[in-house]
């Protein structure tokens, strides 16, 4: 009787654990599809605000340059449209944010530097020459820039927390039950039909 009885406890415990484990799966993968839509709303805001910010660069650079080409038909001074240049490689660059792949390629580099050539020119030159690298163009001046960066933006947002909220809403709301569920169906039939 006893051997029955741990038998059929064995069983239930198994099953248990079963159920636990599964449970606790489907737990993890609401949590990932939550945390994905959220991220997902996340970049649609920051994207149309890089979008946003395009369309007013973009009308102050026309008006710019039409200032600038005027004033260089009146006075014939190519210093005139100096500015212009500049300006054209700051609306490239929120072009390329906007409209472009540069989130993309930022995406597939992350482990690479965004170190202009000319520093790591002049880094690489001055260690071949003098045997050392200067510490503005070392590690520990990036690292302490980056530090003061993060911390910016930190105290920035949490600026923006406190007294821009209305700024922070979601656009289609927060996550609900049903579209975290509908998403983790998805993904599994996806799952299973590969």
């Amino acid at each position: 009787m006893g051997i029955l009885l741990g038998k059929t406890m064995d069983e239930n415990l198994k099953k248990q654990q079963e159920f636990m484990l599964k449970t606790s799966v489907i737990q993890m993968e609401r949590q990932i599809q939550m945390q994905n839509q959220m991220r997902e709303r996340m970049m649609a805001m920051q994207i149309a605000r890089t979008r946003d910010i395009f369309v007013w660069f973009g009308s102050f650079y026309t008006l710019a340059s039409l200032g600038m080409i005027a004033g260089f038909s009146k006075q014939r001074k190519p210093t005139v449209l100096i500015p212009a240049l500049p300006l054209t490689f700051l609306l490239a660059y929120q072009y390329d944010m906007a409209y472009g792949n540069k989130m993309e390629r930022m995406r597939e580099q992350p482990h690479q530097r965004h170190v202009p050539f000319m520093a790591t020119h002049a880094r690489q030159s001055l260690a071949k020459t003098y045997g050392f690298e200067p510490l503005i163009f070392g590690t520990g001046f990036s690292q302490q820039l980056s530090e003061a960066q993060t911390i910016f933006a930190a105290g920035e947002a949490d600026r923006i927390m406190d007294t821009e909220g209305i700024m922070l809403s979601l656009p289609h709301g927060l996550p609900t039950y049903s579209s975290i569920e509908a998403a983790r169906l998805d993904q599994c039939d996806k799952e299973r039909l590969s």
